[in-house]
């Protein structure tokens, strides 16, 4: 039996997965129209972000129970993301990936983007500054 609470955070993420799919997707787009054929650092980078900060925005769901602390889950979501780029360069290195700069640059700055697009679905009481 699905609850109601259960259903609104399962109604979020699927909107929140429907959002970070464009922002991946417009990415690409962008990427592919200046780098033409030098792109694949970045495509393989969109294809490693996106179901990471899927994962992560589950996380920070969690913060809709009550007595979640948002800190401790943000922060869970944030570590996952660290150590998502810091494997992925390691491996990339040793496998001598030629295009590692464009790769990690791009995989550093679709989870900023991402990120920045949580705010919209977080609750008003987790924004910095938000009155009561």
């Amino acid at each position: 039996m699905i609850r109601d609470g259960d259903l609104s955070k399962l109604k979020e993420l699927k909107q929140y997965s429907l959002d970070a799919l464009l922002i991946v997707t417009l990415f690409y787009v962008v990427t592919a129209i200046f780098l033409g054929p030098n792109r694949e650092g970045v495509e393989l980078a969109l294809l490693v972000a996106y179901p990471v900060q899927l994962f992560a925005f589950f996380l920070l769901m969690q913060t809709k129970k009550p007595g979640a602390n948002f800190l401790v889950w943000w922060g869970a979501g944030m570590g996952l993301r660290f150590t998502v780029v810091l494997a992925v360069a390691l491996m990339a290195q040793k496998m001598d990936f030629i295009a590692i700069e464009s790769f990690l640059l791009s995989l550093v700055g679709s989870f900023f983007l991402l990120v920045l697009a949580e705010a919209r679905f977080l609750d008003s009481h987790h924004r910095i500054g938000a009155a009561g």
